[in-house]
């Protein structure tokens, strides 16, 4: 864990993926906000701030896209780095540059992808 990040917060309506990454990344020291939807995701990242937060594109009630959106105009959420994760890169082109400056996102992590990659991203970016 890098010093100065604790905190991640994971919104992924599949509650294998969610509980997965949430033990993997607890494993590594980090605290981890995991969230079932875009509603939940925005409301913790309001109440808790955390230094980074990992989307799915695909939420119930607000799209990641949304989210990240929204993030984005939270001043109390300026500092947040926010990735987005997503399987729909493939039908739209993996690109991440252009999904990054599309999006806003700090980081695209295009599905499937390693816990390791992920950490590194996070890393790189704190």
């Amino acid at each position: 864990m890098v010093r100065g990040m604790r905190t991640i917060l994971v919104a992924d309506e599949n509650p294998g993926d969610r509980a997965l990454l949430t033990w993997l990344l607890r494993a590594r020291g980090y605290d981890v906000i995991a969230c079932a939807d875009g509603r939940e995701a925005l409301a913790s990242a309001l109440e808790r701030r955390p230094d980074v937060a990992l989307l799915e594109t695909v939420l119930p009630y607000r799209s990641g896209f949304e989210v990240l959106s929204a993030m984005r105009r939270h001043r109390r959420l300026r500092r947040t780095a926010v990735f987005l994760a997503t399987s729909l890169a493939h039908a739209a082109g993996g690109d991440e540059d252009a999904w990054r400056a599309r999006t806003n996102a700090d980081g695209v992590l295009f599905k499937p992808y390693g816990i390791d990659d992920l950490v590194a991203r996070f890393e790189a970016r704190a």
